[in-house]
């Protein structure tokens, strides 16, 4: 069996694992895993190694996890934009409405003022026809018993 004095270099290692299956009939697996250190490491994780896994796993999962809250998120701003369209409308068909009933208030007023105005109209029409009438009265019972005016009119 062939000893080495150098450092633990893999060649050392080596050379103990190929001088010890050649004389022992059966291979020694210890002898094969510290030749590899990382065959030893692939066998059997250490506790980092576990570490390791367990953390990309767990921001595989936190991946995953905003991922789908990135998706109702989403979902969510398209039903919250449904809904403040559907208040929009809303609002609009409000405003048309409040803003139709501004406009019936401002033509009844209008409407108002053009009553008062023709009952106005009407009295002071009332009022030279009555006048009217009287002179008319007057110029008859005049023209009857046959006494003229100047100026006066005449029944032609």
């Amino acid at each position: 069996m062939a000893t080495s004095s150098s450092r633990g270099s893999r060649a050392s290692l080596l050379l103990v694992s190929e001088s010890a299956s050649h004389d022992d009939a059966e291979p020694d697996p210890e002898a094969e895993h510290a030749a590899y250190p990382k065959a030893r490491d692939a066998a059997r994780p250490t506790s980092l190694d576990v570490r390791r896994q367990r953390n990309r796993e767990s921001m595989r999962r936190a991946r995953v996890r905003l991922c789908e809250q990135k998706s109702e998120m989403q979902q969510q701003i398209w039903r919250l934009e449904a809904q403040l369209a559907t208040l929009i409308a809303a609002a609009e068909a409000q405003h048309s409405a409040s803003v139709a009933f501004g406009q019936l208030v401002l033509q009844t007023e209008r409407l108002r003022s053009q009553k008062r105005q023709l009952e106005e109209t009407l009295r002071q029409f009332e009022g030279f026809r009555a006048k009217l009438g009287a002179e008319t009265q007057q110029e008859l019972g005049v023209a009857a018993t046959g006494e003229t005016r100047p100026g006066a009119w005449s029944k032609s």
